[in-house]
């Protein structure tokens, strides 16, 4: 992609496929955009589609396409063009800007170009890779029983199933499509005659959030800090044609719930306690789960280093909030645990914030 979104790429690519060309006047500047599209396909089976905006002064001014993104379903990616200038024969642009969804993502700054150099078997020669040992084995799709009605589920992202009398809440939909298929079915053989009436996502950083398509094709209501909500309802509303996932064969609009502060859900007998976590550098955006009854606070984040690592400065943060909102918990679960892969203490996390100061 990154190829094909260079003038010259672009050019190229235009050239070997077959290419279609439309005038189309935009802010007043008349283009003729060239598309194509190229051999590779999309997940679903469609062709990607890639377009280029030649301008007045036949240059090539944008270069845009879409491509699968399992969390933002049709993800639209433009590179910009601007300040063209020769150099030894080639035109070349000053500026380079990409953008994904609208928002600038990288940009440099053109100072100086060289046609054809002499050591350019030397440029395009990569790195060697470094060496890697073999790929992590991932634990198997595991539920610990916390209490009565409350489970952890392991085996990637940590998640809680907790059973309430008339629905079941899932915290923490996983990081993967794959993850949030195995959570929902996990959970499902866990509590067979109860319907998921919420999964709680505890912040909307894309590691935290690709697992929640599959709870949205089965209708289940999204909560999250109300920071967030417009995000990730618009995220979740983008045209998935070319992901082919759950959610785009399901083709349902998310249920998006803000949670400003404090939100309790409650049967009487069970209550789950979500708070906003204040002065977070690491999101604005951050929910934790208490659950007073069974004295279980549940978090994403706030990690345990490995062993020689400087603890987080989070972990602070985090300590201040309990402070602060008085939750009198006895174990802490963490949707990155610590290893080996355990629920901790109190007594755990105040000694980790004692380190960090």
């Amino acid at each position: 992609m990154e190829i094909w979104l260079t003038p010259w790429g672009f050019l190229r690519g235009a050239a070997a496929h077959t290419a279609t060309v439309k005038s189309r006047k935009i802010d007043n500047v008349s283009y003729q955009v060239v598309t194509w599209s190229p051999a590779q396909k999309a997940p679903s089976g469609l062709p990607y589609q890639i377009a280029g905006y030649i301008g007045p002064d036949h240059l090539i001014d944008r270069v845009e396409t879409w491509v699968e993104h399992p969390w933002m379903g049709d993800l639209h990616v433009e590179a910009l063009y601007s300040g063209y200038r020769d150099a030894g024969g080639l035109k070349v642009p000053g500026r380079i800007a990409l953008r994904q969804q609208g928002m600038e993502s990288f940009v440099v700054v053109i100072t100086e170009a060289r046609a054809n150099p002499s050591n350019i078997a030397d440029l395009m020669t990569p790195p060697p890779a470094p060496a890697r040992g073999p790929a992590p084995v991932a634990a198997p799709l595991a539920s610990e029983r916390l209490a009565d009605g409350v489970y952890r589920i392991t085996g990637g992202y940590v998640a809680l199933a907790v059973e309430l009398k008339d629905y079941v809440v899932v915290l923490e939909g996983g990081q993967s499509e794959a993850r949030g298929l195995a959570i929902l079915a996990e959970t499902k053989r866990l509590f067979p005659a109860k319907r998921i009436k919420y999964v709680v996502n505890t912040h909307p950083h894309f590691d935290h959030a690709a697992g929640l398509p599959p709870f949205v094709a089965e209708g289940i209501t999204i909560l999250t800090d109300d920071n967030n909500k417009f995000f990730v309802e618009a995220s979740l509303s983008q045209p998935r044609t070319l992901v082919g996932d759950t959610l785009a064969k399901a083709r349902k609009k998310p249920k998006v719930e803000g949670v400003i502060d404090k939100l309790v859900l409650t049967d009487g007998a069970r209550t789950i306690e979500l708070h906003h976590v204040e002065k977070l550098e690491h999101s604005e955006g951050m929910l934790i789960a208490f659950l007073p009854k069974e004295k279980i606070l549940f978090t994403a984040d706030f990690n345990v280093p490995a062993a020689g690592q400087p603890i987080s400065p989070s972990i602070a943060t985090l300590v201040q909030n309990v402070e602060r909102l008085q939750l009198d918990f006895e174990r802490h679960v963490m949707v990155h645990p610590p290893n080996p892969d355990r629920p901790m203490t109190k007594a755990d996390l105040l000694a980790l914030a004692k380190g960090a100061n």
